[in-house]
């Protein structure tokens, strides 16, 4: 007999503010902005701090910036 285990997102919802984070998120669009892929086809961003500073939210939030960026219209097969 299986038993299937029903959960919710795997991802948080996005968080509704984010005050003062400007910086960092511009510095994360800057980052991640256009660029010539044929040296370095990924780029990796550390965010790090003690627990409770907003870590996630900042990447939520840039994730969300950023989709129209990333996602194709197109399935990726």
């Amino acid at each position: 007999k299986l038993c299937v285990i029903e959960h919710g997102p795997l991802v948080p919802p996005e968080p509704r503010y984010i005050h003062g984070r400007e910086e960092i998120l511009n510095k994360l669009d800057k980052y991640f902005s256009a660029r010539d892929t044929e040296r370095k086809p990924r780029r990796e961003f550390l965010l790090y701090g003690v627990p409770g500073v907003g870590k996630t939210a900042i990447a939520l939030k840039a994730a969300d910036n950023f989709q129209e960026r990333y996602v194709s219209e197109e399935p990726r097969i």
